[in-house]
């Protein structure tokens, strides 16, 4: 006669729970990657981790080769300072800011203009050990504010300063007289 011993486990509501977390992963990867905005992942030190595909779509860069690389590479020279104040900001408040403007290199050598937002993310202890942030192109903004600009101090059939740019010039000019 043979005699079988063992045991059985029932796995199906671990099957159900793995069901879901794949289902909810699936969503969340949708979301991510479908948004009109760029979202990325810092390291501490600066290092891009993650790039969402509308990097691809807004500045040209392929994933691959932007992923690995420190954001200094692609961020204008004037603005590196002000966008590692920021990220300095984020770490040491330990919570999301706003509203960093910067200049970053679309792989064509033109500059695009992007607004960011930037959260910590923190270990079991608490520490931030990286960023995870959402850029939107505000280049089209930008440039119809200084057209704006313009216009409100030139005049629109010579292109020359107008009375608002000279009063402006004059005020600016008698302060730093006195």
């Amino acid at each position: 006669t043979i005699v079988w011993t063992g045991y059985a486990n029932d796995i199906s509501q671990c099957k159900q729970e793995e069901s879901v977390l794949n289902e909810s992963e699936t969503k969340f990867r949708s979301f991510v990657e479908n948004a009109n905005d760029i979202i990325y992942s810092l390291s501490l030190d600066g290092t891009l981790n993650y790039v969402s595909p509308n990097w691809t779509e807004i500045l040209g860069h392929k994933r691959e080769a932007v992923i690995g690389k420190h954001f200094e590479t692609f961020v204008h020279p004037d603005d590196i300072s002000a966008c590692c104040s920021f990220l300095q900001k984020v770490k040491s408040s330990k919570e999301k800011l706003s509203g960093i403007e910067y200049r970053i290199k679309h792989l064509k050598g033109h500059w695009c203009w992007h607004r960011s937002n930037a959260a910590p993310l923190m270990d079991q202890s608490g520490e931030v050990y990286s960023y995870t942030a959402i850029a939107r192109d505000i280049t089209e903004h930008k440039l119809m504010m200084q057209r704006m600009s313009h216009m409100a101090h030139h005049d629109t059939l010579t292109g020359l300063p107008n009375r608002a740019s000279f009063t402006e010039h004059l005020n600016q000019a008698i302060i730093l007289s006195q």
